[in-house]
């Protein structure tokens, strides 16, 4: 059996010491060679596992334990308490604590840990393992969050270390500090301390994966510059191949972003000449052409890409580069079809974490486009038909007429689509386009008869070719394909509720072409014509301008003008203000009303009270539910109830009159004509609360002609219509006037 040298050690220190010291030094040996050795070599084990499954030297959530581990934890947690418990005057009682410490802090058991940790600190003044004690404690008051306390701890272990040359102690306090920086994204200190522990560190494995963490957290506060420089360091060290590989790549990644395209394209085909990174090709031909993309080499990094895609299928590389390609054709080829074929595509792959949100975004905009782009030709040819009905018949004859010809032709076309689609591959882009099932989807799509009016389907259209022009400006960042579909709404919709907004749009069109002076007068005319709207709000910000007031009502400073005549007596002038109201802001709450002074004003000021019930009619058709309709809906029924009954009574007497002169002569019929009157004046004075004033008094000069009776007959009609008001209408004595007015 091999004795290592601590065991040499051991042997060397103990055994002169045997026969001298006695029990206590035997003690110790058989307390190593029974318990600690074991514990120790059990604890070494447990820690190497942990190490490996924990890669992330700044992950402040490290991943759990894994059970070989803890099993050989739960030993070593065991044994150190034997020792405790059954040699607690032997020189290993330090290390038991230690050990003890670290595994709860292992397990996660944070407070246990500190206690250990506290004993061996409070009872072992004279062990050589305090500073590392120290360490530890200071590392569970930071996992409990006691960070105040846990700073403070690792501020001293980190002087303490400096003074003692404890470098590996320095390292770990060090990494610490950098870990909780991070944690509260503190990234410019967390690089400060990085920055301390390269120059410190004396292990070299350490320093490359210090290094490589710092490349990161420089790219976290976009300073490119100095995350090349931190991973060009990390192959100044001795990282291992992986982490070598990783920070090659990822300096090239830094410096293209940094705008070095020419480097970084250096770096990739370094890497793809040497074999030994065979394995790696996805991923450095991936990056390969990417950087190409941004020299704008856009051919040759399709190309590239293109094997990247065919040649690794099932790579995550490969579905990256299928999202790259998408991004090729969309914002440099302007294939928008193949663009979002490719994003499809990346869409049902494996692919690099870093690119899962950004793919779905993209399917979710192409979605949202084609989506569009359908509804709008639908809408369009829609409206077509309503508009040309003749179209919608000539349309239906032709579809019906191509699908017998392509029944003919169907066999030929097969032939011919097999031939492009071995073309399509052979060029490598692996897009099978299937042009047989296109020709039919078209086919099989007849002729829609609109089912809504023109109007419906303007809007509609107004309402797409708004959303299409944002998705351009603001998505597919196509300044000018917005300026299109903006200008087509202007130009074509003028008359719909988009206005506005399409001109505050356009207004920013402007804006992003450099164009303020045109953008400004836009806004103006937005500003100046759109009060009511909400973007006037947007448009006065822009323009320093003051904020408008949304719930002003233009209708109300009429309505008090028309009100101030009304006061003066000027009762036209006022009468035709407040039409005004009505006819220029029909929506407005002030409109019923100003149409109920109006009729107000006809009725009680100027006795023309076939006018006044012409306006109350108006009233009552175009504001039912309002207040002003239902103050006059009952006088006005029965206005127009005895207007219907005098009308009827006239009718009759005159039909009356035309049989009497059939029947007895005219100088008869007339007569009795005049006798019905004369009963009718007698009853208009009987009915109750006609004012003495507007009564009709006995004629002793008998009509003796038709004309005269009529005459008469149309005097008690008038007189009948202003009875049938006055007996209904409210008593407004002048002084109240405006209040009513105003009500």
């Amino acid at each position: 059996m091999v004795i290592n040298n601590q065991i040499k050690k051991i042997f060397a220190a103990v055994l002169p010491a045997l026969f001298i010291c006695g029990c206590s030094v035997w003690g110790n040996f058989s307390t190593y060679f029974n318990l600690y050795y074991n514990t120790e070599h059990l604890f070494n084990e447990a820690e190497q596992l942990i190490a490996e499954g924990r890669t992330d030297l700044f992950a402040v959530d490290q991943p759990p334990i894994s059970t070989p581990a803890n099993q050989k934890l739960l030993s070593v947690i065991e044994k150190c308490s034997n020792i405790l418990q059954f040699h607690p005057d032997s020189k290993y009682v330090d290390d038991a604590l230690l050990m003890l410490g670290k595994s709860f802090y292992y397990q996660g058991n944070y407070l246990k840990s500190s206690r250990e940790f506290e004993e061996l600190l409070a009872t072992q003044q004279e062990s050589d393992l305090r500073l590392e004690a120290q360490l530890w404690l200071g590392k569970c008051q930071m996992k409990l969050n006691n960070s105040a306390e846990g700073l403070q701890t690792l501020k001293k272990v980190k002087d303490q270390a400096a003074q003692q040359e404890e470098n590996k102690i320095l390292e770990a306090a060090l990494i610490e500090e950098i870990k909780y920086k991070i944690s509260i994204k503190d990234y410019t200190s967390a690089i400060q301390s990085a920055n301390d522990f390269l120059k410190v560190s004396r292990n070299d494995e350490t320093s490359a994966k210090v290094a490589f963490e710092l490349g990161k957290l420089y790219e976290t506060v976009n300073d490119e510059e100095g995350a090349a420089a931190a991973y060009k360091k990390v192959l100044d060290y001795s990282p291992s191949y992986q982490l070598g590989f990783d920070s090659r790549i990822a300096l090239g990644e830094a410096l293209r972003t940094a705008g070095h395209n020419d480097q970084a394209l250096v770096i990739f085909e370094e890497l793809s000449s040497e074999d030994k990174n065979k394995d790696s090709f996805d991923r450095i031909n991936l990056e390969k052409g990417i950087t190409l993309a941004s020299l704008g080499k856009y051919d040759e990094a399709a190309n590239t890409l293109v094997q990247v895609d065919t040649a690794y299928k099932g790579s995550q590389y490969s579905g990256a580069a299928r999202f790259e390609l998408g991004k090729i054709y969309e914002e440099h080829f302007n294939n928008f079809d193949s663009a979002s074929v490719y994003y499809q595509r990346a869409n049902s792959s494996l692919l690099p974490p870093e690119y899962l949100s950004s793919v779905s975004k993209k399917v979710e905009k192409f979605k949202k486009y084609k989506s569009l782009i359908n509804d709008l030709n639908f809408s369009k040819k829609e409206l077509t038909y309503a508009l040309n009905p003749d179209m919608f018949v000539k349309d239906s004859t032709a579809f019906y007429d191509s699908l017998n010809n392509a029944d003919k032709n169907k066999s030929s076309s097969s032939g011919q689509v097999r031939d492009n689609v071995r073309s399509e591959r052979n060029i490598g882009l692996d897009i099978v386009p299937n042009v047989t099932q296109s020709a039919q989807t078209n086919l099989s799509k007849a002729p829609v008869k609109p089912t809504v009016s023109a109007d419906s389907l303007i809007k509609k259209i107004v309402y797409t070719e708004f959303e299409l022009g944002n998705l351009f400006f603001t998505e597919f960042n196509l300044a000018d394909s917005a300026y299109y579909y903006y200008i087509d709404i202007l130009n074509n919709y003028p008359n719909t509720g988009y206005k506005p907004k399409t001109l505050f749009v356009l207004g920013n069109y402007y804006l992003s072409k450099g164009d303020s002076v045109k953008a400004d007068s836009i806004f103006n005319y937005i500003y100046d014509n759109y009060k009511k709207e909400s973007i006037v709000n947007v448009a006065a910000g822009i323009l320093h301008k003051p904020l408008i007031d949304l719930k002003y009502d233009p209708a109300e400073d009429l309505y008090a003008k028309a009100e101030s005549e009304l006061m003066k007596k000027n009762y036209y002038t006022s009468i035709r203000q407040l039409s005004d109201i009505y006819n220029q802001y029909p929506s407005s709450a002030i409109a019923p009303k100003a149409l109920f002074a109006e009729g107000w004003i006809f009725e009680n000021k100027l006795n023309k009270l076939d006018s006044a019930a012409v306006i109350y009619d108006s009233l009552r058709a175009k504001y039912p539910a309002t207040e002003y309709a239902a103050r006059i809906t009952s006088k006005l029924d029965f206005y127009h109830a005895e207007k219907k009954r005098i009308n009827d009574a006239i009718k009759d007497s005159l039909n009356n009159v035309q049989k009497g002169k059939e029947q007895t002569g005219v100088q008869d019929s007339l007569s009795v004509m005049g006798k019905k009157v004369e009963v009718n004046k007698q009853d208009i004075n009987n009915k109750k609360g006609i004012p003495p004033g507007f009564r009709i008094e006995e004629n002793n000069n008998k009509a003796d002609s038709l004309e005269q009776k009529r005459r008469l007959l149309n005097t008690r009609d008038e007189i009948l219509l202003r009875d049938s008001l006055l007996r209904k209408q409210e008593s407004v004595p002048k002084d109240t006037v405006k209040r009513k007015i105003r009500e």
